[in-house]
């Protein structure tokens, strides 16, 4: 897999937090950037999916497809934020579609 070099501009402080939580995590610098990147690009998907839910006519599995999020995950989520879900059966095919992925 090719990988493509992106930089940030960090405050003092923030680069502080990131040498203290590397330290801690035992991990290089880098590796942890791309870590809390990778956490930080999930929810915002995740609140992007939701979004688009409370937008449109898709169906939560359509939704969860676009953002490549689980039906699972997603469905959940709907729920822990207490968004009325319009009655759905779970597509297992979908689900483990996903998860094949994975």
């Amino acid at each position: 897999m090719k990988t493509i070099t992106k930089s940030i501009r960090l405050s003092a402080s923030e680069a502080k937090d990131l040498k203290l939580a590397s330290e801690r995590e035992c991990m290089v610098e880098s590796n942890l950037l791309k870590k809390v990147f990778l956490l930080g690009m999930r929810q915002v998907l995740l609140d992007e999916a939701i979004t688009a839910y409370q937008k449109s006519e898709m169906s939560i599995s359509e939704i969860a497809g676009y953002y490549n999020i689980s039906y699972g995950e997603l469905f959940m989520e709907l729920k822990s934020r207490n968004i009325n879900i319009i009655d759905e059966q779970i597509d297992i095919n979908d689900e483990l579609s996903y998860l094949s992925k994975k």
